[in-house]
């Protein structure tokens, strides 16, 4: 037996063409061992063509292809042995249940009748469907049929598979699981290609990444070098990101959701600037300095105030997020984490507002001056990613303290790193809060002197 050592793909100058429009252009791919490969580009790059043609599916109009060691042009059986494919759609028997799809890709393998049944039972418990294994597939939501697509492409223990945007029109939870199951097939040794048009989605499994517009490749390498290589850290190729014009649901609401939470509080917070103003315009304050009351007592009683009708509206905005489609994978701990890092940064921006409030001169004064806080949420990480900003803004976005609050907000209800961002936010939270609360006293104790009771 002959054992192919080198890249696991090559590809140099191919080209296609459907009658006069050119698909694929000079495009050069080789694809380590082992590894993950993203092909990302938009709709219409050619990312699907290029799959088609390593997979003997179609062939291409010129260049040289070896898949597995095997040249697609003249050994097509040689790569199809080697090779599994997981398209754009999942392409299971709706007749069957889970179990049948599985027996059916074994017996077309000509793996044997044990063999073939033991591994559909490890496929199954593998990719979480046994307790589904003996339902008809017109009960699997989306992300289970997937996951079965992905499992019968697994049946012939292939060496290369190519997965045809794997994750596309799946919910949040789906789609973490996919990436997941890549991880896993990777450590385990297989070569995996897959193309996406989420620049998320690449920089998170690939270890190299081209980039393919109308038909070339315009851009290869790790995803920290292609960033560091295009100014404002952009891939501009109408990639599906939030905000693009091509986004996906799902990804678009898990994306702005912890910027809308931050938006609330910072909204929240505009109101104790404008209500202590008023306060101290129609003497409620001079009423409250004749009691026997501590200092504080005032401006903590607006910050507790401000504080319930924050929860108040989170909890609002928070079921319609859920309504809608916004999904989280986090546990009770880590949901009462979020509202815990939430609630700091609120009581933060309360006190802020409050020193505000007691600084301005009047209310007008009162409601312009805290306006600032509604606009740095859009100066962070909490609606577009810190990377695509111009560099200017970019330096302050990702040192501003709305920034690791909303990351840390990320880590815990979607997934990622926490720990640091969670220290920056506690850190950043309880610095502003300190400040502001002693600003707030002295002004207040100004006040008190200079309009005795």
């Amino acid at each position: 037996m002959t054992i192919h050592r080198g890249p696991a793909i090559r590809a140099q100058g191919v080209r296609k063409s459907f009658g006069d429009h050119i698909v694929l252009d000079q495009v050069d791919l080789e694809v380590a061992e082992g590894s993950v490969f993203a092909l990302l580009g938009p709709n219409g790059a050619g990312k699907t063509t290029m799959v088609r043609i390593l997979s003997t599916l179609i062939t291409a109009d010129a260049g040289d292809i070896r898949v597995a060691g095997c040249d697609v042009a003249t050994n097509p059986d040689g790569v199809r042995a080697a090779i599994g494919v997981t398209g754009q759609f999942s392409a299971v028997d709706n007749l069957l249940t889970g179990q049948e799809n599985l027996r059916l890709m074994a017996d077309l393998r000509h793996i044997g009748r044990e063999r073939g049944r033991q591994r559909a039972a490890e496929l199954l418990d593998q990719f979480d469907l046994a307790d589904a294994a003996h339902k008809p597939l017109s009960t699997y939501s989306g992300g289970m049929r997937r996951r079965l697509d992905l499992a019968m492409t697994l049946v012939g223990d292939p060496r290369v598979i190519f997965l045809d945007e794997p994750t596309a029109g799946l919910d949040p939870r789906s789609r973490r699981t996919m990436w997941q199951i890549i991880a896993e097939l990777v450590a385990g040794g297989v070569t995996i290609l897959l193309t996406t048009q989420y620049l998320e989605e690449a920089d998170q499994l690939a270890g190299r990444i081209a980039v393919l517009d109308h038909g070339r490749v315009v851009a290869h390498g790790t995803s920290a070098e292609l960033k560091s290589r295009v100014p404002g850290g952009q891939l501009g190729t109408g990639l599906a990101m939030p905000g693009s014009a091509h986004p996906d649901r799902h990804a678009c609401l898990t994306y702005v959701v912890r910027g809308i939470l931050i938006m609330t509080v910072a909204s929240a917070a505009l109101g104790t600037a404008i209500s202590i103003a008023m306060d101290m315009t129609t003497g409620i304050i001079d009423r409250f300095r004749t009691m026997a009351i501590t200092r504080a007592a005032v401006l903590t009683g607006h910050v507790v105030g401000t504080l319930l009708q924050s929860l108040a509206v989170l909890a609002l905005v928070i079921g319609v997020a859920l309504a809608i489609g916004f999904r989280s994978n986090a546990n009770a701990l880590q949901w009462l984490a979020a509202i815990g890092v939430l609630v700091l940064f609120a009581i933060a921006l309360i006190w802020l507002s409050t020193a505000l409030g007691l600084a301005a001169n009047s209310v007008e004064t009162a409601s312009n001056t805290p306006m600032f806080l509604t606009l740095l949420p859009f100066l962070s990480s909490g609606f577009v990613p810190t990377s695509t900003l111009p560099a200017g803004l970019r330096q302050f976005a990702e040192y501003q303290p709305f920034t690791p609050v909303t990351q840390t907000l990320r880590g815990l209800l979607i997934g990622g790193p926490v720990i640091s961002h969670a220290l920056a936010a506690i850190a950043w939270s309880a610095g502003i809060a300190a400040t502001s609360y002693l600003w707030s006293l002295r002004l207040y104790n100004r006040r008190r002197a200079a309009n005795p009771t």
